[in-house]
């Protein structure tokens, strides 16, 4: 991963630096040893910047968008890897149910007010702004937070379904279970950007609508069931000072 990061800064310093008009300096930054494509790569670069040229060869960034996909996905599946050779030992720790319950509370939370409310002006200035949510440069923010509910539906909500039936709490469990279809179904079109929801006024009704259903199922789940099950929520990067 320190590898990752470093190619990541490296390689867009290398692409802003002749932007800035700065080769020198972008010369210097590139100068990390690496692997041969990365250093061919590096040299095309070098090049290319002394001749004074303002982008990279097409080839050279070819080149790098490959070699940073495949630290992407190297990375990706050796933390797959390295979670399945701990899932044992997690699941037998003591405080493995409450643990669990904590890090999806965190999740709804982070989704309806950093993900959420934040770019919808409900948080911080009041301004709507596209650009203080996740994914907003490729227009997958919605899609994003789709896919973290999507995720808690299938993985987390059977085993907290189960937690509070056995505590003698079916009729919360089934609210908590319909709050999640309740998202589901009034949840905006996943395929759409967030920038044109937070200009449009009619259209901005749907993410008011949304925002009201996950805040709805944050408070079932972080503070009903969460009582319920005798979990403590502790502190997070979520909290203030």
């Amino acid at each position: 991963m320190l590898r990752l990061t470093r190619y990541f800064r490296t390689a867009a310093i290398a692409l802003l630096m002749p932007t800035l008009a700065l080769p020198g300096l972008a010369l210097a930054a590139s100068a990390e040893s690496g692997t041969a494509v990365e250093q061919q790569t590096r040299a095309g670069w070098h090049q290319a910047i002394g001749r004074g040229y303002q982008a990279l060869p097409v080839k050279a960034s070819c080149q790098l968008l490959v070699q940073v996909a495949t630290h992407v996905v190297d990375n990706s599946q050796q933390l797959v890897a390295d979670w399945s050779e701990f899932k044992p030992h997690y699941l037998a720790t003591d405080n493995y149910t409450h643990a669990t319950i904590r890090a999806a509370m965190t999740a709804l939370e982070v989704a309806e007010e950093r993900r959420l409310a934040t770019p919808m002006g409900l948080r911080g200035n009041g301004k709507r702004s596209a650009y203080a949510a996740d994914a907003w440069r490729s227009g997958s923010s919605l899609a994003s937070i789709g896919a973290s509910v999507d995720g808690l539906q299938q993985y987390f909500l059977p085993g907290l379904e189960k937690l509070l039936t056995n505590q003698g709490d079916s009729d919360l469990a089934e609210r908590i279970h319909k709050q999640f279809g309740e998202v589901q179904e009034h949840f905006p079109a996943m395929d759409l950007a967030l920038a044109p929801l937070l200009e449009d006024d009619n259209a901005f009704r749907s993410l008011q609508g949304l925002y009201v259903d996950l805040s709805q199922l944050t408070t079932l789940v972080n503070g009903e069931a969460a009582t319920s099950l005798g979990v403590i929520r502790g502190f997070n990067s979520s909290d203030g000072d």
